[in-house]
């Protein structure tokens, strides 16, 4: 006899069933969340890391643009600084010509000029001998212009002079001095004032052979001890429109200016340098004036005096008044309108 199989039925084991198949379809709906959660936040995370990489070589694609600008900027800015010291060097290539050739006509005329002045001829009326000396005039104010500097007769060249009082008369603090000298317009005295330039480039600076030498009523007298310009002027330059008032500077000795010797003037010296003084052959001729001072003249000038024990030449140089420096200013700027009105110290 066939035994048929038995049917449970017992509710709880039932019950039972049904909750482990709700535990089971939870677990894999669970399961497929938690799957689809970790895909997302694996994703997030991949795609950070991507952004993260991204960004990583977007900054080094930076820093290599940056570095490359640097580095094209130092091109070009060496390129530039080789370009304007090519431009300078030409430049003084060029200024360096200019000057040897001015300096070659100039002493060229100046020899000329020698050669008439020794004939005796009364140079300011002998049509030869002014269209030589105005030859000179020209080329000596081309040759300053080009050498220290073009400026406009506003603004003359000027000289800071040093001097050093020998004696016990005054304190350590008050041993030394200064005045300014401005030059002469160079187109009233271009032949003087540019020697005396020279005589200033030149100077030496111990001072051992530099100084007022002699005191008088009417000058102090100095003499230069100086590499340039040691021989006197060609010929006796002078305009009446720069005559020999008081403060102003001149050559002596005629000829003007042999050895450095210079005076600054203590009064109205038109009679006693101007034209027909200090001889009788020539009613014209004159001392030749490059210069004043517009700067310590009220205190240099007494003092220097009081420190020179007599009156006339001083042999002994521990009696001379030194001058320890000579240093050639020009001005900062060319502009007529400049009310600071500055100068500066001339470099070669």
């Amino acid at each position: 006899m066939m035994q048929l199989p038995r049917c449970n039925n017992n509710p709880s084991d039932s019950r039972n069933y049904d909750d482990n198949e709700k535990d089971s379809k939870v677990r894999r709906q669970t399961n497929k969340r938690l799957g689809r959660v970790l895909m997302t936040v694996g994703g997030l995370v991949a795609m950070g890391l991507l952004i993260s990489a991204g960004q990583g070589f977007s900054t080094k694609n930076r820093l290599r643009q940056q570095q490359a600008l640097v580095l094209e900027e130092e091109k070009h800015h060496q390129m530039e600084l080789k370009l304007k010291l090519e431009v300078e060097a030409e430049e003084r290539e060029r200024h360096k010509v200019a000057l040897e050739e001015k300096t070659a006509v100039f002493d060229k005329i100046v020899r000329e000029v020698r050669t008439i002045k020794g004939t005796g001829v009364i140079m300011e009326t002998d049509p030869k001998s002014l269209e030589v000396t105005g030859r000179l005039k020209v080329a000596a104010r081309e040759l300053c212009k080009t050498k220290y500097g073009d400026y406009i007769d506003q603004k003359p060249y000027r000289l800071a002079v040093t001097i050093q009082y020998q004696n016990d008369q005054f304190s350590q603090e008050e041993q030394g001095g200064h005045f300014v000298i401005e030059m002469a317009p160079l187109s009233l005295q271009p032949y003087s004032v540019y020697n005396f330039m020279e005589v200033a480039r030149g100077h030496h600076t111990d001072a051992s052979g530099s100084g007022f030498h002699r005191k008088a009523g009417h000058v102090l007298q100095a003499t230069m001890s100086s590499d340039f310009a040691k021989k006197p002027l060609a010929f006796q330059e002078y305009s009446k429109d720069y005559p020999h008032k008081k403060r102003t500077v001149g050559y002596c000795g005629r000829p003007s200016g042999g050895g450095g010797c210079w005076y600054i003037s203590t009064m109205d010296n038109t009679q006693n340098h101007g034209p027909g003084s200090q001889q009788q052959k020539n009613p014209h001729e004159a001392d030749a004036n490059f210069g004043k001072v517009i700067s310590g003249y009220e205190v240099v000038v007494p003092k220097i005096r009081q420190s020179m024990p007599k009156e006339g030449f001083l042999s002994d140089r521990s009696d001379w008044v030194l001058i320890t420096d000579m240093t050639i200013l020009v001005p900062a700027n060319n502009d007529p309108n400049d009310e600071d009105n500055l100068y500066v110290e001339w470099k070669a």
